[in-house]
């Protein structure tokens, strides 16, 4: 194996294990905020009405979210933390696809991860309903089977969510490279989207085509 090749399958290890963790903070952070908010405690006293609970999850896993990403592990892996925005990333075109496998297996594992650690710190009752490690649970009108299928497709549209924008920017930039006015007898073009290289050491990193 190439010293090149040996740096790459570090860097790749490396950013696994940081999405490993990453996913792991997310998961234990989602059931915690579920546990205090949904499950029995002063704050779901306060505020019984399951509307208002879930808007205050939603508000602070967004909070939590944005810090794990702008973290230093998250800048370095991407903060994915979700198979469905890596498998986003390389569709758009923004992520080797040898990192798919490591990431998703990674991600898997930390959540698993996540949610047992929060069932050691914060005992039994992460386990029971309605917590139930904060797994998303169907109304009583609703089976199982119904509810994997609406998260499944979920899921799909919001992984062709950027490839329908690329496309949709991509036309319109071309569109704008047509009409627009020549500088020096040369026509602008936007930029498409940005594209992997591989740096010296190895590394992929994204840089930006600029065509003129």
């Amino acid at each position: 194996m190439s010293t090149t090749s040996q740096l790459q399958l570090g860097t790749l290890i490396r950013n696994s294990m940081l999405e490993l963790i990453l996913t792991s903070a997310l998961l234990f952070g989602v059931t915690t905020f579920v546990r205090f908010v949904v499950g029995p405690s002063p704050i779901s006293s306060a505020l019984p009405q399951i509307h208002v609970q879930l808007f205050l999850v939603g508000a602070l896993v967004a909070v939590l979210l944005s810090l794990l990403i702008m973290s230093r592990a998250g800048k370095v892996s991407g903060g994915h933390m979700n198979p469905a925005i890596s498998l986003a990333m390389w569709r758009f075109g923004v992520f080797p696809a040898v990192g798919i496998v490591p990431y998703i297996a990674a991600q898997l594992l930390g959540s698993i991860l996540g949610a047992l650690a929060a069932r050691v710190v914060w005992g039994e009752i992460v386990a029971r309903p309605p917590v139930l490690y904060a797994v998303i649970q169907p109304a009583p009108v609703w089976s199982s089977a119904p509810l994997f299928a609406a998260e499944l497709k979920r899921r799909q549209l919001k992984s062709c969510a950027p490839i329908w924008a690329r496309s949709r920017f991509r036309t319109h930039s071309q569109t704008l490279g047509v009409l627009s006015c020549s500088d020096g007898g040369r026509r602008t073009r936007s930029t498409a989207a940005p594209r992997f290289s591989k740096t010296k050491t190895g590394a992929h990193a994204p840089t930006v085509r600029d065509s003129s």
